[in-house]
């Protein structure tokens, strides 16, 4: 439940969490983009290779983006296996939620003349003149065998970019402002896991629609030669974008078994202040999303500063009496090696992975490591890590959690 609240004593939330729970219907957070994770395709034979499947999608200028999905006919288009490339599976990657992502080509590393594929979707409702919104969506590299770069961005537009499948001509750049990008602008190379490009958008009034891509030109783009083959294309999944107008969001209520742990909220947007509250006690700062694993029903406060505003939403995680002992398929160990590890740590996993993430041994969540898949074997550089003990925690694609724990020499 999303509330506002003119106020920002300390002392006062422990009542503003009794005041938020008489409320009983929860107000949702209202995602200005529709078809937002390009679920609903609208193909006959579900030989899906065209943005414009994904209703109202398109693809400035030529439509020539692409749309894979779970569901497709077509190997080639359809995830966890993409194609190949002399034999070798090229692409091994889940979308970030649902069945379905888009993917675009940002940048034609042999052709040099600006090719470009971009996204575009309409605003379910204009922007409002000086309202701030909250602005996200989630990238991917597609494969080791190709370019990664940087300047991947969501741009709004007042009138919308014409889409013609008739026109033959290359695809050239098409050069919009960058409003949303990911902060200080990183090449992205991981291949494994799916990297949130967030931020704040402060409206002027009257953005219809939302385009995603690189609006840069290949002069002003940095580049990264993945694997030290002939350069060739840079490519992108994309999925779930949102435009959300300001407020808190703490996630939906949610159960889980004692012993367990789940996430709450979204990924921190830069220029927004976080804090979370049990009660009046303060236990996270300046994160938009925690794991928490409480041991009895739990209700979690969200405070949100965003524009000088602030917010406040509440979440409770019920927590069953059923032991994480009880649990068929939980928190199953990895197989890691070498460990220890000095350059490159390999995983083989017991089930299809569609999310890693690396902790020191005081919980701090380890950020920009490059990671690859090339079929079932995963990859993780650790050159740069100091020597120490490591924790790995992977998400499959049941939502069932893995543990492994690494030495890094």
């Amino acid at each position: 439940m999303n509330k506002l609240f003119h106020t920002s004593e300390k002392s006062r939330i422990a009542l503003f969490a009794f005041l938020l729970l008489l409320y009983t219907n929860a107000i949702a957070q209202s995602n200005l983009i529709p078809n937002h994770s390009f679920e609903y395709i609208d193909s006959v034979s579900l030989r899906v290779v065209s943005i414009p499947d994904a209703i109202p999608w398109t693809a400035p200028p030529v439509n020539s983006s692409d749309i894979f999905s779970e569901n497709s006919l077509d190997t080639f288009n359809r995830p966890p296996f993409i194609g190949n490339y002399n034999h070798l599976n090229i692409i091994y990657q889940y979308p970030h939620s649902g069945k379905s992502m888009a993917g675009i080509i940002t940048l034609m590393g042999y052709n040099g003349n600006n090719y470009r594929e971009y996204l575009q979707a309409p605003l379910i409702d204009s922007l409002k003149s000086g309202k701030c919104y909250i602005v996200y969506f989630y990238t991917n590299n597609w494969f080791c065998y190709q370019l990664a770069i940087n300047n991947i961005a969501l741009s709004f537009s007042d009138t919308i970019l014409p889409s013609n499948h008739n026109i033959t001509s290359i695809n050239s750049m098409i050069p919009l402002p960058s409003h949303i990008m990911k902060q200080g602008n990183p090449v992205i190379t991981d291949t494994m896991n799916w990297t949130p490009i967030a931020g704040i958008y402060i409206a002027h009034g009257g953005e219809k629609y939302a385009e995603i891509g690189n609006f840069h030109p290949d002069s002003l783009t940095d580049t990264i030669n993945m694997c030290n083959q002939s350069q060739w294309a840079s490519n992108y999944f994309i999925d779930d974008v949102f435009v959300i107008e300001a407020n808190a969001y703490a996630g939906k209520d949610t159960s889980i078994a004692k012993g367990d742990s789940v996430y709450l909220g979204i990924e921190q947007v830069p220029g927004v202040q976080n804090n979370w509250y049990v009660g009046s006690s303060l236990i996270k700062q300046n994160t938009g999303g925690i794991w928490v694993q409480p041991q009895q029903t739990t209700t979690y406060i969200l405070q949100s500063t965003i524009c000088n505003t602030t917010y406040y939403d509440t979440v409770t995680v019920i927590v069953s009496n059923v032991g994480i002992n009880q649990l068929t398929n939980n928190n199953r160990l990895l197989e890691v090696y070498p460990n220890p590890a000095n350059t490159n740590l390999t995983i083989s996993p017991l089930a299809n992975l569609k999310m890693i993430e690396v902790y020191d041994v005081v919980g701090r969540k380890l950020e920009d490591l490059r990671m690859s898949r090339l079929g079932n074997e995963i990859q993780i550089q650790v050159s740069d890590l100091s020597s120490g003990i490591y924790f790995l925690k992977a998400t499959d694609e049941k939502g069932f959690q893995h543990t492994a724990k690494f030495v890094k020499e």
